[in-house]
Order: C-alpha cells, then sequence, then structure tokens
C-alpha cells in the first residue's frame, strides 16, 4: 500500500459545507479529484506520444512520396539530356 502525506488546503466554506451536508468523506473525495486528475494528465500524455508517432508516419509515408517523384523527375530530365545529345 502506498504511504501517505498529509496535505493542507483551502477550498471554499461553501463547498466544505456542500460536502459536510452530504455527508461526504472530504479526503476520500479530495484524493478522489486527485487521481482523476493524474489519470486524465496520463492519458492526455499518451495520447499526445500516439499522435506524434502517427504523424511521423503519415510524414514518412508522404517524404517518400516526395522522393519518389523526384527521382522519376531527374530520370525524366536525365533521359532528355541523354536523346538530345
Amino acid at each position: 500500500m502506498d504511504t501517505t502525506k498529509k496535505l493542507e488546503i483551502e477550498i471554499p466554506a461553501s463547498v466544505f459545507d456542500y460536502l459536510s451536508e452530504e455527508n461526504e468523506d472530504v479526503n476520500k473525495v479530495i484524493n478522489d479529484i486527485l487521481n482523476d486528475y493524474i489519470n486524465n494528465k496520463k492519458k492526455k500524455e499518451e495520447e499526445m506520444i500516439n499522435g506524434y508517432q502517427e504523424m511521423g508516419m503519415i510524414n514518412l509515408g508522404l517524404a517518400n512520396l516526395g522522393i519518389q517523384s523526384d527521382n522519376e523527375a531527374l530520370d525524366i530530365g536525365e533521359l532528355y539530356l541523354t536523346e538530345s545529345e
């Protein structure tokens, strides 16, 4: 089990009062919120990594198409120069 550390925070009295009226465990609510925040942040980071990897593959494909068309143009140019000699 993870060790715990004490954290002191300030929240608006209205929020604290609401949680108290609802008989909510404030520590659990804050812990759940922080865990959700961390999980969402990790998920977004993974999505960014995946997005950059996907774009890398797309960019590589486009670069290969560019090289292919450049090579075809070079071949045509060389053929034209060879025929004109």
